[in-house]
């Protein structure tokens, strides 16, 4: 049978295109993924500066689910962490990326409506995603064949992994939730509480494997679930306290990237390559001691050097070169 509709919400998105954007010179959408406890207000403030001043691109972004006007954002999301409502926070992923299939089909239609006189070229579209944006942009590219190239700044792969190692989360207190759900619960071994506490979270991943990037990557470039290969590239911060570079290296491996030179640290299983190449690799940055800051590898010129190097390839006419990945 059908599905059974749940709830229904308005999706409610931002686009901001360029003053220079006309009929003559239209911009291509760059949907634009934000990371946990953002929302797309906060994401669209923080682009906004590097990204109009390309004047190629109409910033785009939208709230991911259960975030922003969808929900309460982190807060919500660790309700989520008690063993009976894992699988709502593997849906919070996957409700995300099918939320990005409507919004791109959204954009084509938008394009079509006489205010915008024609300034919106959809014959291509690109998208890139900071954090959990990287996260899930993982699985949008893996399904949206609209998507023509990926950039995922600091993501990562094994959702349990980046929980267990996050600062971020460890600042929210998940192991104090999950403690306080087993108290309530009671014990389910003979283990201490903060060991068994530790057991759930580390058992948790079977509920969260149909929504982790690393069960998708063999399905985002070399055998993608739609028509198309997109350029991918990933971008990782050496040190990132939030999504541990190790993460980020698991999605990258089972992606299939190589490991473009220069580079920091060799990754276990991945192609050394030089740059400049393409038209998928992963890239390391050294922006911040380590820690929290790290992970704003986004807001560093060179990162968005890159970033925009990547993306203007697939726009120019030179198909030879799409993709092409290399440091400034």
């Amino acid at each position: 049978g059908l599905p059974e509709i749940v709830r229904e919400e308005i999706f409610v998105a931002t686009l901001l295109l360029p003053a220079g954007a006309s009929d003559e010179a239209p911009v291509v959408p760059l949907t634009m993924g934000h990371g946990f406890g953002m929302d797309r207000t906060q994401l669209c403030a923080l682009a906004r500066p590097f990204v109009m001043t390309r004047e190629k691109f109409a910033l785009a972004c939208f709230d991911w689910d259960l975030h922003g006007q969808r929900g309460a954002g982190a807060d919500a999301i660790l309700g989520l962490l008690a063993p009976r409502t894992l699988p709502a926070l593997a849906s919070v992923f996957l409700q995300s990326a099918v939320d990005e299939l409507v919004f791109s089909e959204s954009l084509r239609a938008l394009a079509a409506d006489p205010a915008l006189e024609e300034r919106l070229d959809v014959s291509r579209h690109l998208y890139a995603g900071v954090s959990m944006g990287g996260v899930v942009g993982a699985l949008v590219t893996a399904i949206d064949e609209m998507v023509d190239a990926s950039v995922l700044n600091v993501p990562g792969a094994g959702i349990v992994h980046i929980v267990r190692q996050s600062s971020l989360f460890d600042s929210l207190g998940v192991r104090r939730i999950v403690r306080e759900v087993v108290e309530s619960l009671g014990s389910v071994t003979s283990l201490p509480g903060d060991l068994e506490a530790e057991l759930i979270i580390a058992m948790s991943q079977f509920a969260l494997d149909e929504a982790d990037p690393a069960n998708w990557g063999s399905h985002i470039v070399h055998d993608r679930l739609v028509a198309g290969a997109p350029p991918v590239l990933v971008q990782e911060s050496m040190g990132d306290g939030v999504v541990p570079n190790f993460t980020t290296e698991l999605l990258a491996r089972s992606i299939g990237l190589p490991l473009v030179s220069p580079y920091r640290d060799e990754v276990p299983g991945l192609q050394v390559v030089e740059a400049p190449t393409g038209p998928h690799g992963l890239t390391q940055f050294s922006v911040a001691p380590g820690g929290p800051l790290a992970h704003l590898l986004i807001a560093f010129t060179g990162v968005q050097d890159q970033l925009f190097y990547f993306l203007d390839s697939i726009l120019d006419e030179d198909p030879a070169n799409d993709g092409d990945i290399r440091f400034e």
